[in-house]
């Protein structure tokens, strides 16, 4: 089974490109050094696709390639980088790189080239980030897509978590006409983890590298509620004083911003500027039309993940989907039908399989491990479901961290989760 690695020293790089290979349905892994990349790949059992930065703190994608052929390590590698500089492209060409392309075309060069190597099966489809939905309210944001995405007016997009904000942005961002410039995913909450010991003027010169980064493109802003209001204030003064041709893409689930605006808890100034235009994202239960559809596609790519030939859902599964009211909207629905393709002993999925999160009634049951063969997959979703952090994984397992710790790198999963 294939899996993309992603060697990159830069986690908003890492992030961004692992958002944009999404699509294919395949298991992503990062690394942010040679040291690490080798460590994953001594022990994998993937048919490993590399994407490799060509500079890493400790080496070049270069010495990756001498290294993959001296031990004898049969990988396709594509090298990619912000220079476009001939003399390296001919290094990496010679070294056995498959192609070395600017970080900026991804999309133009590096997501067909990768289509035509993974061929066959579910990964073989190139597919919107936007998940197949029917309900009229979705057709309705189709719609707006369509007319507001080849302009330049920044976006504001609200909803639940869980229902699709961000694949929503992204959809926005592949239809404008700046679809062949960078597009800068920034996580409002992972920006305080970057900037220790609340470094205001490290802060500002970081925000200041992203929109640089973003320039005659799009930056993501991801949850914006949990910016700090020096944070906003920050963005709001570059946006001002410098004004960078990007443009704004903003998303979050609070439903009360403009309220927070009201009590001085956001600054106005930079709601009115993200909300230019602005899309709501209803729930999931409010879009039963939607849920078929979206457990289909969730079946089939699990089904091919996990190699398992099930051909769909019986009529007591498919009333169980409906009843549902998703409290979790698609995350919820995505993560039930991956544990039903996982316990289905039958062909069809069958109510049986299907297990919901019950908040307050205690951890959900399916992801208790048992040595029959499922380990790896249960690990992965624990770690989905805990948005990553490892504490709230293992308490879902009913393991101890260590444990945990000690599986992840058995089964050399990654553990990087938007």
């Amino acid at each position: 089974m294939y899996r993309i690695l992603i060697i990159d020293d830069s986690p908003a790089d890492c992030e961004d490109l692992g958002r944009k290979l999404a699509c294919f349905g395949v298991e992503r892994a990062t690394a942010m050094s040679l040291k690490s990349a080798k460590e994953l790949l001594k022990k994998s059992s993937y048919r490993d696709i590399i994407i490799c930065d060509y500079k890493l703190p400790d080496g070049t994608s270069v010495e990756l390639l001498e290294w993959l052929a001296k031990n004898s390590i049969y990988r396709d590698m594509f090298v990619v980088s912000d220079m476009l500089d001939n003399p390296l492209a001919i290094e990496a060409f010679r070294a056995g790189a498959k192609d070395y392309i600017q970080k900026r075309q991804a999309d133009q060069l590096l997501i067909p080239r990768l289509k035509l190597l993974i061929g066959g099966g579910f990964g073989s489809e190139y597919k919107s980030v936007v998940l197949p939905r029917s309900s009229p309210q979705f057709n309705e944001i189709q719609r707006i897509i369509t007319r507001i995405a080849p302009t330049r007016l920044n976006v504001l997009i609200t909803g639940e978590g869980g229902c699709g904000k961000e694949p929503l942005a992204q959809e926005i961002y592949r239809n404008s006409d700046r679809s062949d410039c960078p597009c800068i995913v920034i996580d409002s909450a992972m920006l305080p983890m970057l900037c220790p010991a609340n470094n205001k003027r490290t802060a500002y010169q970081m925000v200041e590298d992203y929109f640089a980064k973003a320039e005659h493109g799009t930056v993501i802003l991801d949850h914006i509620h949990l910016l700090s209001f020096d944070m906003q204030t920050m963005i709001l003064n570059i946006l001002d004083r410098q004004r960078p041709d990007i443009r704004l893409i903003a998303t979050t689930h609070a439903t009360d911003i403009a309220e927070r605006v009201n009590k001085g808890e956001f600054r106005q100034g930079l709601y009115y500027t993200l909300r230019q235009t602005h899309i709501n994202i209803p729930p999931l239960r409010e879009c039963k039309e939607d849920i078929m559809p979206l457990a289909e596609f969730f079946l089939q790519r699990y089904s091919y993940e996990f190699s398992r030939r099930i051909k769909g859902f019986d009529a007591k599964a498919k009333k169980k989907l409906s009843m549902h009211t998703w409290p979790g909207n698609i995350r919820e629905l995505k993560h039930a039908v991956r544990f039903a393709v996982i316990e289905a002993t039958g062909d069809m999925i069958t109510s049986k399989d299907l297990d919901f999160d019950n908040p307050g009634t205690g951890l959900p049951p399916r992801f208790t491990l048992r040595d029959d063969g499922d380990e790896k997959a249960k690990i992965i979703a624990a770690l989905e479901q805990a948005g990553g952090v490892r504490q709230i994984a293992a308490k879902l397992l009913g393991i101890s961290r260590v444990t945990l710790n000690r599986k992840i790198e058995k089964y050399g999963i990654n553990t990087t989760y938007g």
